[in-house]
């Protein structure tokens, strides 16, 4: 299915409830780059709904979050609610992306823009995955509930009461994605539990504001640091049992009381709308209650409201809530339970006699009686040590133990020596030793499932270089192999990375790109690589065929090189064309009549002033450069960029310094939409052509700095809208030396100029000439200052008109 969601509810606020409703084995695939999801509403809750085995296939643009149940609405006051559903089985997969080195997100709950809120209670997440193609320098995050915070909206807020997450460690179960995250995300009576190994269930861009409230999350997870507050918390794994649940679905109930497993908030309902409930939490043996999402409803002090029901309908009491989506526990809450805990984690494995092996960690019995004999086996080389109180104390050294009778709930400790595996930490690339050995690299002997070892000390050169960090993150407890983790120095002297076309790679090169003998073919990694710090990429004459690549600061794109060159000065791109074409087939043409092609035998082909420039372009490539930001001392020269069908600049952002120099942008902005480039940021033009192209140039948003455009040429441009430079920046715009000529303006609107545009922002246009244009119906000519009655200042200093 390619277009909307199953259910959509974009425009109307308030949509009816989604009640007990069954999405199950179905294929939604878009080839839309923002995606479609399962379901799209707003201000509306989704009650007893069981989601299981459905596939979502997207294609993630830059900055994208897509999700199974996913709102992609613009208003900004929408929120979702989901009671007692069940997300089981279902796959989000992006095989692909619209661009290299992309940053987005997956979800099974989520939502695209806006501050968009949304909460869950009694909900169940069970064997959920996610596909995505590789990340190639962008940051993916995926999560069963992913929250969105970024500059389209930062008031977006989620809470979770009383939900159970049952997945592989393979992904975070709840995250924040984007850096403008501003409001609390409480995380209450909430059950993790995930494989026998180290896991991250969470990944928090802004810990401090997340509280993890009265929950139970085995030990093998690993908690970020600087969370508001975990009180109540409690790390024992909590075995379950599979009960029915809503519309033929499987919820899950712990087998025993484990340790906290009643010491719970308790959850109420927060109001009486009938198409939308809000809830609200308060902590053991408290009187005030704290909204769950308080940006949907704020917090009401009222006794009117009453405690939720489980996952079942099973009903609740004040005082009283079990953790996790089902209330009822397997064995009953009475007699005593028996908890065994493992030192260190993952070093064995427990069995009890005559019971599964999901219950030998926690076995329920008659107060007085004398629970099933335990049995301790290690694993991966383990030693058994014995049993032990939590104090300390050894009560046998046997494997097997049989507990005497008890009448109390006893915690007991099986002690294991665990097998030594290497952990070696390495510095490369630049002066780094460490202080053990002087060496770069380094070696220790860790117990596996110990705590993970700090970094030995060092030191480096910090005058010479910069510390890139490690290669991989450093889990919390020793893995059960041998492991390298290794860090990179990098230069903060430019390096200079060369590319030549794949074709021309040298003989016996290594590709690293270090010289034109080590030259590589891969541009795309190449210029990542320069964006370590600072550097350049050197391109060899010859057409690539590549795009979608993620502008850096403090890199400098070459081109006009033959290949031999040792200084930036002997580049000469009128002589070695290093041309960059995003026409994948290269056959692309002007029109659909004639079809002249845009390129014939190497050589670019003038369009007359009449061109329609949609010839072709279907398989053109989006952009060269993606949208970005804080981007700073970024520089092309020399080179040609060719067919690209939106931009070459998809949009740079407001804190963004850009120049390009000697560089001749082609027949871009083949599609007719957008602009070659757009930028909110600073932009210095000097010594380039933008030739046939319908929009060349758009200055929008407003940086403190001006905008420059000397000895240019701007030609053959066909639009009736944004002219060949539109200026709606309130930055100042100077332009001197530059030509502009050969426009056809079609446009039906007066508002529309047909070469330059100062919508806003003051500037000078000096020694310039405007030739050979033509302007259509009530278009207003070559030149247009201001909007709705205000102008801007702009000085026009010997110019030409002819």
């Amino acid at each position: 299915y390619d277009g909307g969601a199953i259910f959509i509810g974009r425009e109307q606020y308030d949509c009816a409830p989604v009640y007990r409703c069954v999405f199950t084995n179905s294929l939604l695939a878009s080839t839309h780059t923002a995606g479609r999801s399962f379901l799209s509403i707003g201000g509306v809750s989704v009650t007893d709904c069981r989601f299981e085995h459905l596939r979502l296939l997207c294609k993630p643009t830059t900055d994208g979050t897509y999700a199974l149940t996913q709102f992609d609405t613009w208003h900004d006051n929408w929120f979702v609610d989901f009671n007692r559903c069940v997300f089981a089985h279902n796959v989000v997969a992006a095989p692909a992306t619209s661009l290299t080195g992309a940053s987005y997100g997956l979800g099974i709950v989520g939502h695209t823009t806006g501050n968009f809120r949304y909460s869950l209670e009694d909900c169940t997440f069970v064997s959920n995955r996610f596909e995505h193609a590789d990340a190639a320098g962008g940051n993916v995050v995926c999560a069963d509930v992913l929250t969105r915070a970024t500059a389209s909206g930062a008031n977006s807020q989620i809470g979770l009461a009383n939900c159970t997450f049952l997945e592989d460690g393979s992904a975070p179960v709840v995250a924040q994605y984007g850096t403008g995250h501003t409001k609390t995300l409480a995380i209450v009576n909430t059950i993790v539990s995930g494989p026998e190994s180290a896991y991250q269930p969470f990944s928090f861009v802004n810990p401090g504001l997340v509280s993890l409230l009265n929950g139970s999350i085995d030990a093998f997870a690993q908690l970020p640091d600087g969370l508001a507050s975990t009180n109540g918390l409690q790390r024992d794994r909590v075995p379950l049992q599979a009960v029915a649940g809503p519309l033929g679905s499987t919820v899950y109930r712990p087998y025993a009381r484990m340790p906290g497993l009643l010491d719970s908030c308790d959850v109420s309902t927060n109001s009486t709308s009938y198409l939308y409930q809000s809830y609200r939490y308060r902590a053991p043996g408290a009187t005030t209650w704290t909204a769950l999402t308080p940006t949907i409803a704020a917090v009401s002090q009222s006794t009117t409201f009453g405690p939720i029901p489980d996952a079942v309908q099973e009903p609740r009491f004040y005082g009283a809530f079990a953790r996790g989506a089902v209330q009822t526990v397997a064995d009953g809450t009475n007699g005593c339970v028996l908890v065994v805990r493992m030192e260190p984690l993952g070093a064995g494995r427990i069995t009890a006699t005559g019971l599964e092996d999901a219950r030998a960690y926690a076995q329920t019995f008659p107060k007085g009686t004398a629970p099933a004999p335990i049995t301790a086996t290690g694993l991966r080389g383990a030693t058994f040590l014995g049993w032990y109180t939590t104090n300390g104390v050894l009560l046998s050294a046997n494997a097997t133990y049989a507990p005497e009778a008890l009448s109390d709930d006893t915690i007991l400790v099986a002690t294991f020596d665990p097998a030594r595996v290497t952990i070696t930490f390495a510095i490369k690339g630049g002066d780094a030793r460490f202080e053990t050995n002087l060496s770069d690299t380094v070696s220790l002997q860790c117990g596996i499932g110990t705590a993970f070892p700090s970094v030995p000390a060092y030191e480096y050169s910090t005058e010479d270089y910069i510390f890139e960090g490690w290669d991989k993150p450093f889990p919390v407890y020793v893995p059960a192999v041998d492991t390298a983790y290794t860090a990179t120095l990098f230069t903060k002297s430019v390096r200079i990375i060369h590319v030549v076309p794949a074709a021309e790679m040298p003989a016996g090169s290594d590709g690293s790109g270090s010289s034109w003998a080590n030259a590589s073919t891969n541009f795309s990694a190449a210029y990542a690589d320069a964006g370590h710090y600072r550097g350049e990429v050197w391109v060899k004459q010859g057409r690539y065929h590549v795009g979608n690549i993620l502008p850096l600061p403090n890199v400098t794109l070459r081109g006009g090189f033959a290949g031999t060159e040792t200084d930036a000065a002997q580049a000469d791109p009128s002589a070695h064309k290093t041309v960059f074409s995003g026409d994948a087939s290269e056959n692309n043409y002007w029109n659909t009549g004639a079809k002249p092609k845009i390129w014939q035998d190497g050589v670019f082909t003038m369009p007359s002033i009449a061109w329609p420039p949609t010839g072709n372009n279907t398989d053109d490539i989006a952009y060269f450069f993606t949208a970005a930001d804080n981007v700073t001392n970024c520089a092309v020269d020399g080179v040609t960029f060719t067919c690209f069908k939106s931009s070459v600049f998809q949009e740079l952002s407001f804190s963004t310094d850009v120049s390009l120099s000697r560089c001749d942008l082609l027949a871009n902005n083949t599609g007719a939409a957008g602009t070659v480039v757009l930028t909110k940021g600073l932009l210095a033009l000097r010594d380039c052509r933008f030739i046939g192209s319908p929009s060349m140039v758009n200055f929008s948003g407003s940086s403190t700095g001006t905008n420059v455009i000397e000895d240019c040429l701007f030609a053959y441009s066909y639009h009736g809208n944004n002219g060949m430079i539109r200026n709606t920046a309130t930055t100042r715009l100077d332009i001197r030396r530059t030509t502009f000529t050969h426009y056809r303006d079609y446009s039906w609107s007066s508002h529309h100029a047909a070469v330059l545009d100062y919508n806003n922002g003051s500037g000078t246009v000096e020694d310039c000439v405007f030739a050979n244009h033509r302007c259509s119906t009530s278009s207003m000519g070559p030149v247009r200052i201001g909007q709705a009655g205000t102008a801007p200042l702009v000085e026009f200093i010997r110019c030409t008109f002819t």
